[in-house]
């Protein structure tokens, strides 16, 4: 079985799982991701409404990302990658302007609690980044509205 035909349904399933347990502490918690997200300045006053848009995008990112490799829909299953990717990117320029200004001293906000921000946590977002991108290429161009 090549690589194409596998790689990027698994690496969907990951990174749905990924964004999924992502969504899922920050919902179990708002208290402590409104702290993190109150760390950055200029996010402060947005913190209200990000403690509830974030998790909820990444629940519906992680559902499209699984469903459609479960569905085997070629177009979401692209998407999903891509807007993962857009979403590693966000986040890892987040990441690097905290370590850069001393920022995020609250934490991340990545997978709940309160740690400041490492360079482990940019490295880890920077890998995800570049593995939603190689997904992105490994699943191909679709051919129809609905390409199974």
């Amino acid at each position: 079985m090549k690589l194409k035909a596998w790689g990027a349904p698994a690496i969907a399933v990951f990174l749905g799982l990924i964004y999924g347990y992502s969504a899922w502490t920050k919902l179990a918690d708002p208290q402590v991701f409104t702290l993190s997200l109150e760390g950055y300045s200029f996010l402060r006053a947005w913190a209200s409404f990000l403690v509830w848009a974030v998790p909820i995008g990444e629940l519906a990112l992680a559902s499209l990302l699984i469903l459609s490799v479960i569905w085997k829909w070629q177009k979401g299953l692209r998407g999903g990658l891509l807007l993962a990717a857009a979403g590693f990117a966000a986040f890892t320029l987040l990441l690097a302007w905290a370590l850069w200004t001393g920022e995020g001293q609250a934490g991340c906000g990545c997978f709940g609690g309160l740690e400041p921000v490492t360079p482990w946590d940019l490295l880890r977002d920077g890998i995800f980044l570049l593995l939603a991108l190689a997904g992105f290429f490994l699943a191909g161009r679709p051919n129809g509205l609905l390409d199974h």
